[in-house]
């Protein structure tokens, strides 16, 4: 982002693919729920929009070959999802939609991009259009990753946290023991210590490492940060980390995490404690053996390179 986050069932569960018969939901204490799929803007769906825009809204199958309305751009043909909930993996969160997704569903300034009709469509669901809808959201990107993660019970997050830092080759004393995700995190601005500061797309804090990520799909490290526009993003989190960081997190590895679809934001990323920085790839991060839906984050991927690259 520019400057501006179970139960004891089996993990073969925890996999069921999207499709099928239900889906798996892990924010439980005791038990295993299951509940339909979610059937986009409602059984009527098709109708309503036929209604509304007087015509068909073009389809798409998404990344569980699941149709879905789309819209796309007028200029750039960037697609968009009717409804914003198709646009990002919901498997294993409950009760959803969760905080950090619905801090997100502000209404778009790119709504000018689509002409009137296909507008009244992609604004059906919620009443307005959002950045989530579109293909191109590093937002829906970012919680499709770390989301399912975050909602997951205490010991996936640790493996998972585990697994990233020796992925990285980021070297602990000892394996972390508690991991707690958060995502969109604002912690205050390391030039005026006042609030503000930098969003931490991904916030991860491990007994052992804490983790400030940054995630970018086809956008650039923005390089105009700071109280005077000369900084860039990975920079200002090093700041932080080193400002606060030590005071904070006595004793333990302080890492900036700069995730990206291909080259790294940054070049150098030799070790400068107290604070690292390390480069990774989503394909990288989506082989993790600990992602509680790693087979849907697979095929999620795929879906987004497919259609936003393009």
């Amino acid at each position: 982002m520019a400057e501006r986050r179970a139960s004891e069932c089996p993990e073969s569960a925890l996999r069921w693919p999207a499709h099928a018969a239900g889906v798996y939901s892990t924010r439980s204490a005791s038990i295993c729920h299951w509940s339909s799929p979610r059937q986009e803007l409602g059984p009527e769906a098709g109708d309503r929009i036929r209604a509304r825009l007087g015509r068909e809204m073009e389809q798409l199958a998404d990344w569980n070959d699941q149709p879905i309305h789309i819209a796309r751009s007028k200029r750039d043909k960037v697609i968009a999802v009717a409804d914003w909930e198709r646009n990002v993996i919901r498997t294993g969160v409950q009760p959803w939609p969760p905080a950090p997704l619905v801090q997100k569903l502000y209404e778009s300034r790119q709504k000018r991009a689509f002409v009137d009709e296909d507008l009244s469509g992609l604004s059906a669901a919620l009443g307005v259009y959002s950045d989530l809808q579109s293909m191109h959201s590093e937002d829906a990107l970012t919680w499709s990753f770390f989301g399912p993660v975050a909602w997951a019970e205490e010991a996936t997050r640790t493996a998972w946290l585990n697994w990233l830092t020796n992925t990285i080759g980021v070297h602990t004393p000892a394996p972390n023991e508690h991991c707690s995700i958060d995502l969109w995190r604002r912690v205050p601005h390391p030039d005026t210590s006042v609030p503000g500061g930098p969003e931490l797309d991904l916030f991860v804090s491990g007994d052992q490492v804490v983790v400030f990520g940054e995630a970018k799909w086809r956008s650039s490290e923005g390089t105009k940060q700071g109280k005077n526009k000369t900084k860039s993003q990975l920079q200002l989190r090093r700041e932080w980390l080193s400002k606060y960081g030590t005071r904070l997190y006595p004793g333990r590895t302080l890492v900036v995490l700069g995730v990206v679809r291909d080259q790294a934001m940054e070049v150098d990323v030799s070790d400068n404690p107290p604070v690292l920085t390390r480069p990774t790839t989503w394909s990288e991060l989506a082989k993790c053996p600990h992602h509680p839906v790693r087979a849907e984050v697979d095929r999620y991927l795929a879906w987004k390179e497919q259609h936003s690259l393009a």
